[in-house]
């Protein structure tokens, strides 16, 4: 028994992909300008945290919610 794919169900594989395609690309373009480097380095974090002045705490605190999240984020640098 054959099931036919409805268009709802065609159309979210294609969000899907095309939301995987992009994360794909975003590693590639975050590796090869060197901006995962700031999450391998503890001097390099804090001045990249250091360049938002004011605003500075509240990009660490992103960054600490984002590290729970995304697995690859090395925590002992926060």
């Amino acid at each position: 028994m054959k099931r036919k794919l409805s268009p709802k169900g065609l159309a979210w594989g294609g969000v899907i992909l095309l939301a995987a395609g992009a994360l794909v690309v975003l590693a590639v373009v975050a590796v090869r300008q060197g901006w995962l480097a700031v999450l391998l380095d503890k001097d390099a974090l804090q001045g990249f945290v250091a360049r938002f002045g004011v605003w500075g705490p509240l990009v660490f605190i992103a960054l600490q919610m984002a590290q729970v999240v995304v697995s690859f984020i090395p925590g002992n640098v926060t």
